[in-house]
């Protein structure tokens, strides 16, 4: 029970070492950007998705409309894609549609980024840049270590976007906060939550929770900004609902996860919190947090199964590949 998607956690802080290591050219010579770029586009499906949110939101404020999440099936034969920068995201380099897409962004004329774990899958034959993310194989069904590695990836695309430079001590701290985490124990949750919540960079985090505890547990699980959820959504809450929070350590905007734990409160809801406070400091870059929080979000999803008894690594109908 658990041994895969335990065993793929466990290998995240060494494989993360490696990944920062290995990009670290990725993110000074930077051949794959350029300034005059009118768009870049982000092409994915499931987890690969959630985590290209990742991007959006980070470069959002800085460049307002610059970055767009993107269906596969909105890329046509018939668009001009000069001056956009497309990055295809794919684990296992084989969902038919992003790669579909890719070789079409091509023939646009778009300069295309591919994000893989397979180098020799079709996804990289349809690049002209191509990031392998080197993780070796992904044992269990639920992605965890090609999550968290993508979303490290697209964290440095959003530095070198922004023009900041995040200092490469702070990159190397996170293969050790990624062990705290793994060490630690959030003690999992004692139901499965109605709803998941965050804001800013965290929801990204909170639509993989909601991923994650559907796919594993069969039970649909709703993703929301704070805000959003205040807005309506609050009314399909239950007395016997439970609803997780994600919260940054750098969160200073109004409103937003304190109101909602007030609304709870009030409401009596139970609700629990998943703080990357317990292992970064404010100061400490909250794009990186998010990474922090993605891994507490594995960490609790894992550890709300075992109290459920239900086995993580259990057939529930899914493959590693997805035909869609």
């Amino acid at each position: 029970m658990t041994q895969n998607i335990v065993t793929d956690l466990n290998e995240q802080p060494a494989l993360m070492n490696d990944l920062i290591s290995a990009l670290t050219e990725f993110s000074t010579g930077t051949p794959w950007w350029d300034e005059n770029y009118k768009r870049v586009l982000v092409i994915a499906r499931g987890s690969s998705a959630r985590v290209g949110e990742l991007l959006v939101r980070s470069v959002a404020k800085s460049h307002p409309g610059l970055v767009t999440s993107f269906s596969p099936t909105d890329i046509t034969a018939d668009q001009d894609l000069r001056n956009v920068l497309v990055i295809a995201i794919s684990q296992s380099g084989s969902t038919d549609e992003v790669v579909r897409a890719a070789a079409l962004a091509q023939q646009n004329h778009a300069y295309v980024m591919a994000i893989t774990n397979d180098p020799q899958s079709q996804l990289a034959k349809h690049c002209d840049y191509l990031v392998n993310l080197n993780l070796g194989p992904e044992r269990a069904v639920p992605a965890t270590k090609t999550v968290t590695a993508t979303a490290l990836v697209l964290l440095m695309i959003a530095n070198v976007i922004n023009g900041q430079k995040i200092e490469s001590k702070q990159w190397l701290l996170l293969p050790d906060l990624i062990q705290k985490v793994l060490k630690s124990k959030s003690n999992g949750l004692a139901q499965i939550p109605a709803f998941v919540l965050s804001r800013g960079v965290g929801t990204p985090m909170a639509m993989e929770a909601a991923l994650k505890f559907t796919e594993i547990t069969k039970v649909p699980v709703v993703a929301l900004s704070a805000n959003d959820f205040l807005h309506g959504t609050t009314a399909a809450l239950q007395p016997s609902d439970e609803v997780l929070l994600i919260s940054l350590a750098d969160d200073d905007l109004p409103g937003g996860l304190d109101l909602v734990k007030k609304h709870l409160e009030a409401k009596a809801i139970n609700w629990h919190v998943i703080d990357s406070s317990m292992f970064c400091n404010s100061d400490f870059p909250s794009s990186l947090q998010a990474i922090i929080s993605l891994v507490q979000v594995q960490v609790c999803v894992l550890e709300t199964c075992i109290n459920l008894g239900i086995d993580p690594d259990q057939d529930v109908g899914l493959t590693k590949i997805t035909k869609t």
